[in-house]
């Protein structure tokens, strides 16, 4: 989520018309939408960097000191390890999220990660063979046609949030590195990958596609929309991180993303990765942010969104923990037991 700013004329691309290389696009199922919010949440796990399995003790130590089950649970994974051996299907995270009686969300980066785990920052964005032209090409199809078969024989939903924030340029996908400069380009990838778990009639998998607010490319982010034929959710990922300079609204940061994305899709929508900083001059900022953005903004003045996740982490330089200070811990504790945020995660895909 670095800033950064680019001057571009992005010709108008309408998803309808993009090339899914002859794969047949997902038929919609037919379900009406659950009341209330599924919440959830991302929290930092030990991965282990080469093969399984990780420590997870970290997730449930937020859930008993909630407790509450989230509805979601998140985990991050390449598709390479630091070794250049691709991972396989994270079936130990995904049993211990359900094991929680929550879902799990993969979001599922293709590029090699380092013994960090991460994807991102450095030069390590520039890996040509992860490039969306790559990708589209079928080079990894072997690999996500494995993946995709151990997915589909989990017997559980799972979300997977795909080459999420194309629209910063710091991810071997996004727009502007890595010699990715057409966004019909990535729309192509990203129908040749859901395409394949078309192909193999995965039902159990709900893709997720997710933009960066107020960060990356912004003019014409629509244009990065495969279709709802190969999505199962819009998403966003925002956050209130100025702690030197203005002070930013829920409005302030989602708004437009929200209104775009209501406007191109029929999806519900999600917060995908969500959080706040203390500001060291106010004790009562963040957990005021934090009831605003989530009871009042979310809940009630932008009804297409059914899923949000708190960010319970730092990230690039920032830090977001809900428990900074045991004012912003009881805030989000009023959400975790309000009625508005009990619902579910939907187990199949929704339409609106």
């Amino acid at each position: 989520m670095w800033l950064w700013v680019a001057f571009l004329t992005i010709s108008v691309f309408s998803p309808a018309t993009a090339s899914g290389q002859g794969r047949p696009p997902r038929r919609v199922p037919s379900s009406l939408p659950s009341p209330g919010i599924a919440l959830g949440f991302f929290e930092s796990f030990t991965y282990n960097p080469g093969k399984p399995p990780s420590n997870f003790s970290a997730i449930g130590g937020l859930i008993s000191q909630l407790g509450h089950t989230p509805a979601i649970v998140q985990g991050f994974y390449s598709w390479k390890l630091p070794d250049g051996t691709y991972r396989a299907f994270p079936k130990d995270f995904a049993d211990y999220v359900t094991g929680q009686n929550s879902t799990p969300m993969i979001t599922w980066q293709p590029g090699q990660c380092g013994t960090d785990n991460q994807v991102v920052v450095g030069g390590s964005q520039d890996q040509t063979g992860f490039s969306v032209a790559a990708i589209a090409s079928g080079m990894h199809d072997a690999y996500i046609g494995t993946w995709a078969d151990a997915a589909k024989a989990y017997p559980h939903t799972i979300y997977v949030r795909l080459m999420h924030e194309m629209n910063d340029p710091v991810y071997p996908w996004s727009y502007g590195v890595n010699g990715n400069t057409s966004i019909p380009e990535f729309v192509t990838a990203w129908q040749h990958v859901v395409g394949i778990f078309h192909e193999k009639n995965v039902t159990n998998v709900q893709f997720v596609w997710c933009i960066g607010a107020k960060f990356g490319v912004q003019t014409g982010v629509e244009g990065f929309f495969p279709g709802d034929d190969y999505t199962d959710w819009v998403s966003i990922d925002g956050y209130n991180r100025d702690t030197s300079g203005e002070w930013e609204t829920a409005q302030d940061i989602f708004s437009t993303n929200y209104a775009l994305l209501t406007k191109i899709s029929s999806r519900p929508l999600m917060i995908a990765e969500t959080g706040c900083v203390e500001d060291p001059n106010d004790p009562t900022a963040k957990p005021n942010w934090i009831t605003d953005t989530l009871l009042n903004v979310f809940a009630k003045q932008m009804p297409r969104i059914k899923a949000v996740l708190y960010f319970n982490s730092t990230g690039r330089g920032y830090t977001y923990p809900l428990d900074s200070s045991a004012a912003s811990f009881a805030a989000y504790e009023s959400v975790v037991n309000s009625p508005l945020y009990q619902a579910a995660a939907p187990a199949q895909s929704l339409t609106y």
